[in-house]
């Protein structure tokens, strides 16, 4: 049987200030749904 290692991904995203706080909220977001995908896809060993 072959082993998995164990691996830790760092995924970080951001945005400055001058394109606005609406900008800033759909970066999180964005980055939310991304970070909640791979986690899915970790977990169901889809990488």
């Amino acid at each position: 049987m072959l082993k998995n290692k164990a691996y830790q991904y760092w995924f970080i995203t951001g945005s400055q200030p001058l394109y606005g706080q609406e900008t800033i909220d759909q970066v999180a977001a964005h980055s939310d749904e991304i970070v909640k995908g791979s986690i899915i896809c970790c977990q169901k060993n889809l990488f």
